[in-house]
Formats: structure tokens, sequence, C-alpha cells
């Protein structure tokens, strides 16, 4: 764990801290902070307590742009689990999230997983919808290295969805074949 570890260790007791306070903003950015180090660590049960808590704390305080960042990291734990139904939902909602806060950072990149996630989902037209999402939102970004990882990120689905057409093209040529062979025999 190393790094992770003494990050843990660092946000456990800033939050040991801040409690005498009862700042409960303060309190769920850092249980946010926190079960994002915890899913780095793959300590998946901990990091969905934490993200959970710290979310339930900014929709309660109407922290929309942190509950748009928080979905985000929720969706990397369900995807860092496989769990692609439950990180697609995430995504989408963190995106949603980030177009009513104007974080158009969080919003491209919320697209952008979500169509990462879509095409390993086999679903190519979501996929599709959410690179125009992206794509829209990172052409107005400034150049950058966030846009520089955006527009790589994209073009890599975008290459891994036309290799899924052109199998799904030659896999019903092969059937229209071998149709065509049964019936001429």
């Amino acid at each position: 764990l190393g790094h992770s570890s003494r990050a843990a260790q660092s946000l456990e007791l800033a939050l040991t801290l801040i409690q005498p306070r009862h700042d409960v903003v303060r309190t769920g950015r850092i249980t946010g902070a926190l079960g994002q180090v915890y899913v780095q660590a793959g300590h998946w049960e901990a990091a969905e307590q934490s993200l959970r808590k710290a979310l339930a704390i900014a929709d309660a305080h109407g922290d929309v742009g942190q509950s748009a960042v928080l979905q985000n990291s929720i969706g990397k734990l369900h995807q860092a689990q496989e769990q692609d139904s439950k990180a697609l939902t995430a995504y989408r909602e963190s995106g949603r999230l980030a177009h009513l806060a104007k974080l158009s950072d969080v919003e491209g990149m919320a697209w952008v997983d979500t169509a990462r996630i879509a095409q390993r989902m086999g679903l190519p037209v979501d996929a599709g919808q959410a690179l125009v999402q992206a794509r829209t939102i990172v052409a107005g970004w400034t150049e950058s290295h966030a846009k520089a990882e955006a527009l790589t990120a994209m073009a890599l689905v975008e290459l891994a969805l036309a290799e899924q057409v052109a199998q799904d093209r030659a896999a019903r040529e092969q059937s229209a074949l071998k149709l065509l062979e049964e019936a001429t025999a």
C-alpha cells in the first residue's frame, strides 16, 4: 500500500480533528477523498462506504459539484470491480450533475468514462452517444493535459467501436454464407 496507506492515515486523522467542529461539509469532502484512496488501494467495501457517506452529505447540502465528483468516483469503484452496469449508471449521473454544476472538466471525463464502459459492455449506440457528448464538451476546453487525455481516451473508444462493428459485420456475413450454402445444398 505505501502511499495509499499513508494517505488513508492522514485523512483518517483529518476526520478525527474535524469532528469536534461539526463541520459536516468538510467532513464529507475528507470522507470522499478517503473513499478515493480506498478505491486506489482496492479496499472496495471501505471505499463504497466512504463514498456513499460523502455523497449523502453532499446531496444533503446541495453541493451538486461535489456530488458529480463523487458519482464519478463511485463509477470508478464499480468499474474496478467489473460491475459495469453500476459503473455506467454512476458515470451518467456524474455527467448529468456536472452539467448542472457547470463543471465541464468533470462532465467531459464523465462522458468519456460512460463511453468506455458502454463500449466494454457491447452497447455501441450508448458509447457513440456518450462520445458525442464528450466531444462537444472537450472541444470547449483550452489546450491542456486533461484535453489530451480525454481526446486519447475517445480515440481508443472509437477504435474499439470500429473493431466491434467490423467483427459484427464479419459474423453476419459468415452466417449469411452458411445459410446460403445450406439452402443450395
